[in-house]
């Protein structure tokens, strides 16, 4: 295996043993700071020994932010810019990439079609849509390991599949698992969890499954689906945000909470779950704009960028 490179998620020292007895969500009371304001920011990484916070502006650049004398500060030009090279309208641009706690890089791609998975991708391990890639950059290029769908002919590059447009993914930085924000076809929205020891071969059901119920006509009796931790009905929201798991100390009631948005409704929802199985899934802010993304300092305190522009930083209420 590879040695660890930089990752956008540094390690943290594990607080789970300073987490207040738990409080049910409904009494934990949230509000918003704005951050500052920037060009339709869509996500943010932080790296290990270096202070700043990389802001990814959908055009195509990316902004280091510093603060100074209290106030964040763009420091000169775009860290990357290279929106002369690529289209940003509607559901193209920059958009987000994560790594997991062994710093490889995960790319989380949707299944390519207008409306349907017509590519049959979702169901294809020799297509690299509609799966999480996993890979270890090189100056030129990217290497990779074996991967779990090899044996069926599979791209090594592919870790799970089954994904439609996982509109953010995160790894909780306490425990390593993969939360995935999958947006739905016409019927409904879904929440993934996936423990990082299972994620090899997961298979989220896209093409076959929206959501927790069957989508198309095809079968999936002889293949092991992952079901969604949460689905979310089109009355509470059209375009899932996926979000992070809280480890910061402004909110320590929220630690280890997984925090999630819907773009168009701007809601924020929180929930918490045990062995994979939902226990709550409460909303704690009614409407906060466009939300693109949420991202996490070097302290796991959380920020939200929204399509507005304005960035949000999490506080207690």
């Amino acid at each position: 295996m590879h040695p660890p490179i930089a990752t956008s998620a540094p390690a943290i020292p594990n607080t789970t043993s300073s987490v207040p007895t738990t409080v049910p969500l409904e009494e934990i009371e949230i509000d918003f700071a704005e951050f500052m304001v920037l060009d339709q920011p869509v996500d943010l990484a932080v790296y290990p020994n270096d202070p700043a916070r990389y802001f990814a502006e959908k055009p195509g650049r990316i902004r280091r932010v510093i603060i100074e004398e209290g106030l964040p500060t763009v420091i000169g030009t775009p860290t990357l810019d290279f929106s002369s090279t690529i289209t940003s309208g509607r559901e193209q641009g920059l958009l987000a990439i994560a790594f997991d706690p062994d710093g490889w890089l995960y790319l989380g791609l949707g299944d390519g079609g207008s409306g349907g998975d017509p590519l049959g991708s979702g169901q294809d391990p020799t297509s690299l849509l509609g799966s999480m890639l996993r890979i270890h950059p090189t100056p030129s290029d990217y290497e990779t390991e074996p991967g779990p769908f090899a044996r069926q002919g599979g791209r090594d590059e592919i870790w799970a599949t089954g994904l439609r447009n996982p509109w953010r993914f995160t790894f909780d930085r306490l425990t390593g698992d993969l939360w995935i924000g999958d947006v739905g076809q016409d019927r409904v929205e879904e929440i993934d969890m996936v423990p990082f020891a299972m994620l090899a071969g997961t298979n989220f059901g896209g093409n076959l499954h929206e959501g927790d119920r069957p989508f198309g006509s095809a079968s999936s009796e002889t293949l092991t689906l992952t079901e969604p931790i949460v689905v979310n009905g089109r009355n509470q929201g059209v375009s899932v945000t996926g979000g992070v798991v809280y480890s910061g100390s402004a909110i320590p009631r929220l630690v280890g909470t997984y925090l999630y948005s819907d773009f168009s409704q701007g809601w924020v929802r929180a929930l918490r779950q045990e062995a994979g199985a939902l226990t709550e899934n409460t909303q704690l802010a009614k409407s906060v704009g466009n939300v693109a993304a949420y991202g996490q300092d070097h302290e796991g305190e959380v920020y939200i960028p929204t399509h507005g522009g304005q960035v949000l930083r999490l506080v207690a209420g």
